[in-house]
């Protein structure tokens, strides 16, 4: 069950995007990740992530906003740096610790499998909120 301040999160992230998908939910994910390792609060200016994604256009940018929306860094605000990578990464800096999330290509190919089968796009968005750390991570 999500906490109501996540709760907050999807629809602000619902708002922000125009819809909540899996790829806006994977960006939640790996940045909640990033504030829980790192004992770091939404929104802390001294926070900084570069993302790396595999391929940059749509669906997969959809991870920008969600990891815009959840940590409070963003391209405007210049703590959110995203490149083109061979994988999807997210890594934070904060008061001198770092930390390196790399997302699953299982993962990733279990939530669009679930769409090319015609899921709900929200349901399996949920999903991946919900989903295990061992299986997002790679």
């Amino acid at each position: 069950m999500l906490g109501e301040n996540r709760r907050e999160i999807v629809e602000k992230v619902r708002d922000f995007h125009g819809h909540f998908g899996p790829y806006a939910a994977l960006g939640v994910r790996l940045g909640w990740l990033g504030l829980e390792r790192l004992k770091v609060e939404r929104g802390d200016e001294r926070l900084r992530i570069r993302l790396t994604l595999n391929v940059l256009k749509p669906p997969t940018t959809c991870i920008i906003d969600g990891i815009q929306v959840s940590t409070g860094c963003t391209i405007g605000n210049g703590r959110l740096k995203v490149a083109r990578g061979k994988a999807i990464t997210a890594s934070f800096a904060f008061n001198g610790k770092r930390l390196r999330l790399k997302a699953s290509k299982a993962f990733i190919r279990w939530f669009r499998d679930r769409l090319d089968r015609g899921e709900p796009m929200e349901r399996v968005a949920y999903d991946v909120l919900k989903a295990d750390v061992a299986e997002i991570l790679a």
